[in-house]
Order: structure tokens, then sequence, then C-alpha cells
């Protein structure tokens, strides 16, 4: 019988992984929803601290996950830890004021995957300017017209079934996530099936990732960047002077260099070194509970490992279905 501190690192455990190593198991997929099933399973796992063990326990495993993935990740960008931690706190508030966990666990689940989505709206808006999306809605209705088609609006249909598929997926897993918790103790039995062999051996620690690219000529870039930051702060300053291209392709293009070099050289950085340091601190703090999730490490990532690999026998969306319902029926194995 497990007890509810070990549920707890268990199920840490598992978020922690999840986050950490799941994007590169789907890498070879090829497909573009490694994202809303990152997401969608940290709204099951925070559903399974909440109803499980608490929703105070919700902002321990937070700063754990985080920690963890600073470790196991070191590379991971501001935007990572960001997420993480907007879906904890999200989960604390949803869970501690909502009288229907199934009604929290689903406004969960929409919320951070349409999140999820809005961001990456805001994040093309900001770096191209509205500019950005009066092309794509230009080049939508041209590519129409050579089809027969003539209308107008096609970028706003095309916007709302993104927000659209972000938000079924969000309510899918809400409902999943309300429902697992109730059902984990039986799953292993009523599926005997999905049960893994015992593990016999440590699985290499190395998950299959895409190849990190070097920034090439970092210096160089940034010296671009410094050279057009100044040009754009003289232009503002003395519009008179007209030192940048009046074309409006090429403005664009400039501003999202200056957007984006700036982000991923300079205030992201800044930004991820503060956070750390800021972690760093927590660590210290909770090095007992830490402890105890990093020894869960390896089980679980074998778990995960070899989930993957019994999956196999399945392909595309189908292999993920299996793969989660072989995690689950695995997990007291951890």
């Amino acid at each position: 019988m497990k007890t509810s501190s070990d549920l707890f690192y268990r199920i840490t455990a598992l978020w922690a992984i999840s986050e950490s190593v799941l994007g590169g198991l789907l890498h070879g997929l090829k497909i573009p929803i490694t994202g809303i099933l990152v997401g969608g399973l940290a709204v099951i796992y925070l559903s399974m601290l909440a109803r499980m063990i608490s929703p105070k326990a919700i902002l321990k495993a937070t700063i754990l996950v985080m920690i963890i993935k600073g470790i196991l990740a070191p590379h991971s960008p501001f935007g990572a830890y960001f997420a993480v931690g907007f879906q904890g706190l999200m989960a604390y508030v949803l869970f501690s004021t909502l009288p229907s966990s199934g009604m929290a666990a689903v406004l969960l689940g929409i919320i951070n995957l349409l999140e999820s989505a809005l961001q990456k709206l805001i994040v093309t808006t900001l770096i191209f300017g509205m500019d950005v999306w009066v092309a794509v809605e230009e080049f939508i209705g041209f590519v129409m017209a050579q089809m027969g088609y003539q209308g107008e609006g096609y970028l706003e249909r095309l916007l709302w079934l993104y927000l659209a598929i972000y938000t079924f997926a969000g309510l899918f897993f809400g409902i999943v996530a309300h429902i697992i918790p109730g059902k984990l103790s039986k799953y292993p039995h009523r599926y005997p099936e999905l049960k893994l062999p015992p593990r016999k051996e440590v699985i290499p620690a190395e998950i299959p990732q895409g190849k990190r690219r070097r920034k090439p000529g970092k210096m160089l870039i940034l010296g671009l960047w410094s050279f057009l930051a100044l040009l754009f702060i003289l232009q503002w300053l003395f519009p008179n002077l007209e030192l940048l291209p009046s074309t409006r392709i090429l403005q664009l293009l400039l501003r999202a260099f200056l957007l984006i070099v700036g982000w991923l050289f300079v205030l992201g950085p800044l930004l991820t070194r503060w956070l750390k340091k800021w972690l760093s601190g927590k660590q210290s703090q909770w090095a007992d509970d830490l402890e105890q999730v990093m020894g869960l490490l390896p089980q679980t990532k074998w778990l995960f490992l070899a989930s993957w690999r019994a999956s196999g026998i399945k392909s595309g969306v189908a292999r993920l279905w299996y793969f989660g319902r072989l995690i689950l029926a695995n997990f007291t194995a951890i």
C-alpha cells in the first residue's frame, strides 16, 4: 500500500521525466502534437496530485519539477520553465477554489492548452507585428482564388480552427485527468496484459533527441544585432535620417531578427539565469524531497522507455494512447 508521501514522489517523478525527456521520445514521430501531449499529461499529473494527495502538494511538486528540469535539461529555455510554473499555479488555484474536482480538471486542461496556443500567436505578433497577419491573409486569399474560391476572412477561420483544436484537446485531457485518479488502483488488475516484464537491467540514460545545433558566430550575430538596434534607435529619435529600408518586407525581417536574437542571446538567458539562481535556493531548502524524487528517476525513466518500446506494436496516435495506458498500468512499479 503506497502512502501519500510515496504517491507524491512517484507522481512528481513522472511529471519531471515527462517534461524533461518526452519530447525526445516523440521526436521520431515528426508530427506537431508533442506540445499538446506534454501539456495534456501535465494536466493528468496535476489532477492526480490534487485528488490523491492535496491541492497544496501541487506547489511543492511544481518547484521540484522545475529544479529537476534544470538538472536533466540544462539548456531548456525560460519559456519551458514558465510553462511548468503556469500549469502548477493554475492547477493549485482551480483545485483549491472550485467545489468540483471534475470542473477543475476540465478547466485546467482547456486553460493550459489554450495558453500554449495563444502564447504562440502572441509571440508571432510581437516578432513580426500585425503586418504578418495581413500578409498571411493576402497569401491565403491568393491561394483560394487560384482554386476558384472567392471571399475573405480565411485567416480568421483558420485561427479559430487552430484554437478549437487546442480547446478540444484540453477538454479531452481534462476529462481523462478527472477519470484517472479514481481508477488508477484498479488499472493493473483490469488490464493485466499491459503489465511490463520486470526490469532486469538499467536502460542507458540516453534519450533519442534531435541534434543540438551549435550557434555559429555568436559574437558576429550579437555584433550585427547591436548595430541594427542602434539604427532602429537612431531612426526613432531622428525620423528624417531614413537609416532603414522603406520596404515593408525588409522591415519585418529586420524586426524579427532583432527580437528573436534579443530573446535567444540576451533577455532569455538573463531570465533563465535569474530563475535558476532562485531555484538553487529552493534546492537546498527542499533537499530531502529532491533526493527522494531523484532516487525514483532511473526507474521512472525505465518505465517511459520500456513503455515506449512496448508501444511500438502500434503506430501514430494509437501508439501514443497505448503508451499512456502502459505507463498508468505500471505506475505502481516505480
